[in-house]
């Protein structure tokens, strides 16, 4: 019996981690973050982070950003706020006429960043780029990636063309990120108001390349992206509304271009082991919360 179900131990203690020891984890610091935070700035009025229509819930980078800042968390719409951020975590965003007409009178972070599944994602990316991912699997020949229209899914898988497509899933040429046989490396671009701040260069096992990251690490955008694919990239954010955010990218080893795959408007992270135990993950929450504070806080 124990053999039976030896196999399911590390799978049930990775999801307590995940539902139970990190979330907490999460919290504490953050609120040992606010309250230094707050004793930093000596009795001051509390400043209000509005997220509508949803609050972040502890593994999104928002929730670190804003305790990190002493910011007060609602999502309860107030055109008063210090700061508005359109925050729902959704692939296909819902139409609320109350924000839209707030976004007339005052900035809203992301107000135009309704779409963000992969079918639009690949379809700006080329536009902007001049090429792309995209294949028809009935009349392609080869290996390519199988994976849901849906953000978020991490369903993505390794077939082999032709074959018949399936509703509801993107299929585009696998890029060759491999950095050694056993490991792929994606590059996780921290987007503020089209700028880049940092990058994060995330390795994963190439039998596991579209989920668990087993090792990351931080860098500063000059050392993995051209001038130019900084500007496309901002051009890109332009046209999907990302004022704040993440992009998952792959840089292809055989032909050397920059991929823009995935586009996230709510990101997680830093969270998990990996991050947990990341030289610097500290600064990492730093360093992310001072690049909010002077693009969307400090503007007069």
């Amino acid at each position: 019996m124990k053999k039976k179900f030896s196999h399911l131990f590390p799978k049930i203690v990775t999801r307590i981690n995940e539902r139970v020891v990190w979330p907490l984890k999460t919290m504490f610091a953050a609120e040992t973050d606010y309250r230094r935070a707050r004793t930093g700035q000596h009795g001051a009025r509390i400043k209000t982070m509005v997220c509508y229509p949803e609050k972040p819930k502890t593994f999104h980078a928002l929730y670190k950003i804003a305790h990190r800042l002493g910011y007060r968390i609602t999502n309860k719409l107030d055109p008063r706020a210090d700061c508005i951020i359109r925050f729902e975590d959704t692939t296909y965003g819902t139409s609320f006429p109350e924000l839209d007409t707030l976004a007339h009178a005052r900035t809203v972070i992301n107000a135009r960043c309704t779409d963000i599944s992969k079918r639009h994602v690949e379809e700006v990316f080329h536009e902007v780029f001049g090429y792309g991912m995209k294949i028809d699997p009935r009349h392609y020949t080869g290996t390519c990636v199988q994976k849901s229209d849906m953000n978020a899914l991490h369903d993505g898988k390794v077939i082999t063309c032709p074959t018949e497509p399936k509703e509801g899933y993107i299929y585009q040429r696998l890029i060759h990120n491999n950095v050694d046989a056993d490991t792929a490396e994606d590059l996780r671009l921290l987007i503020m108001q089209g700028t880049i701040p940092f990058v994060a260069r995330r390795f994963k096992h190439t039998s596991d390349r579209f989920n668990e990251t087993v090792h990351a690490e931080v860098v500063e955008t000059v050392e993995v992206l051209t001038p130019e694919e900084v500007r496309l990239v901002h051009i890109f954010c332009e046209r999907m509304g990302l004022d704040y955010g993440e992009i998952d990218s792959l840089r292809d080893r055989t032909d050397g271009k920059l991929y823009l795959i995935d586009v996230n408007n709510t990101p997680s992270g830093p969270m998990g082991t990996v991050y947990e135990y990341l030289e610097g993950s500290h600064l990492w929450v730093t360093r992310m919360a001072q690049a909010f504070k002077n693009t969307f806080l400090d503007v007069a």
